[in-house]
């Protein structure tokens, strides 16, 4: 396209197929695009790209997002939580919440080198640096199983382990549980935008 652009070659108001353009950017590795001739040496400001979008479901909490975040509601607060502490669950689990606890309302925690233990049996927490404790209950730990679909980084990823991962990047999964589904027409929307 550009040899086309230097020697004037272009044929104005002709449309031009241009696979992997922008072939260096994080999300698609290079878009097919449909963009017209002005004259013999300009592209319109404008064209068509094509995406593949991932099936969001609508139907599911999260659309089927991957995640690494526990949540939970806690009740019979006994003190004031640090907002953003790090809390011990009643059989040694640890985590960071990351939001103040109050009555009633969720709290996040997220999965990485600060959690451990079994928390979807946890029923009681303690802040280990405020020492306010509260009960819990409504405990939600993300599961993945072998096969198990996600998307992340507008890309859907396939479970090999059975085990949750954890993110490269904010468009990568780790390759040791997570293999990506490439791009296709099959398993994403092909949208032209």
């Amino acid at each position: 396209m550009q040899i086309l652009i230097d020697g004037g070659l272009l044929r104005p108001l002709h449309y031009y197929y241009i696979i992997n353009a922008d072939f260096n950017n994080g999300l698609y590795g290079g878009n097919d695009i449909i963009i017209q001739a002005i004259d013999n040496k300009t592209l319109a400001r404008k064209g068509y790209g094509k995406f593949y979008n991932p099936p969001y479901d609508q139907n599911i909490q999260g659309y089927n997002i991957w995640t690494n975040y526990i949540h939970f509601r806690a009740t019979n607060l006994n003190g004031d939580f640090l907002n953003s502490e790090s809390i011990t669950g009643d059989d040694n689990q640890t985590a960071y919440a990351f939001a103040s606890i109050s009555q009633g309302g969720y709290t996040f925690i997220k999965i990485d080198e600060s959690y451990s233990g079994d928390w979807s049996v946890v029923t009681s927490i303690t802040g280990n640096d405020s020492g306010a404790t509260a009960n819990i209950y409504d405990v939600v730990v993300p599961t993945y199983n072998i096969d198990s679909r996600v998307i992340w980084g507008g890309k859907i990823w396939v479970n090999q382990t059975g085990q949750i991962g954890y993110p490269n990047s904010m468009f990568d999964l780790d390759e040791t549980n997570w293999s990506l589904i490439d791009y296709n027409e099959t398993d994403y929307n092909v949208v032209w935008d």
